[in-house]
């Protein structure tokens, strides 16, 4: 269902902006986009796959499971309010108009206007969070900026996300005390 809710979201917010603006496809002014390298787009999904991968990995040798189901409810929390999200804030898109025929991977994960906040940087805290340590905080907070620099996201995207899911997860921790 929230697979389905997201998605219809993407889709929404998509239909929206190029219904109401001239120039869906001309991005806004970002201060990393602008002042870091550009990435191949599909860099961050890359990532995010062989985070996935060490991720599952990494429950398995250390059977931690119940960290886990802690931050897969957070998870799940945050992804069931981004599509109320997306569709109450509609930016121009950051990359560009996909013309002609799509790839089955450019029609399931690439969005265009889909953009306030990030559910990939959700995904990267929620592995962050579980692998914990040094390598934890690389994956949850440092990864998401390669979403800005494939022009994925905005920076305000993946930053306000890493508030969403952190405020989540002081809720749900303030509320098991």
């Amino acid at each position: 269902v929230l697979i389905y809710l997201n998605k219809h979201a993407a889709n929404y917010t998509k239909n929206r902006a190029e219904k109401y603006f001239d120039n869906a496809y001309l991005p806004l002014p970002d201060i990393i986009q602008e002042n870091f390298p550009n990435l191949d787009i599909k860099t961050p999904d890359k990532l995010l796959f062989i985070t996935i991968f060490y991720t599952i990995i990494f429950v398995i040798l250390n059977k931690d499971f119940e960290i886990v189901n802690e931050q897969l409810f957070i998870l799940l929390s945050t992804f069931s309010i981004r599509p109320f999200f997306c569709c109450l804030t509609i930016l121009p898109a950051c990359m560009p108009k996909q013309e002609g025929e799509r790839s089955l991977y450019d029609t399931l994960c690439l969005s265009t206007h889909d953009l306030m906040f990030s559910g990939h940087t959700c995904l990267f805290i929620f592995m962050g969070k579980i692998i914990n340590g040094y390598t934890g905080y690389i994956i949850g907070y440092i990864l998401p900026i390669i979403l800005i620099m494939s022009k994925v996201h905005y920076s305000i995207d993946v930053f306000v996300s890493m508030f969403v899911y952190n405020y989540i997860d002081l809720f749900m921790n303030h509320l098991s005390d």
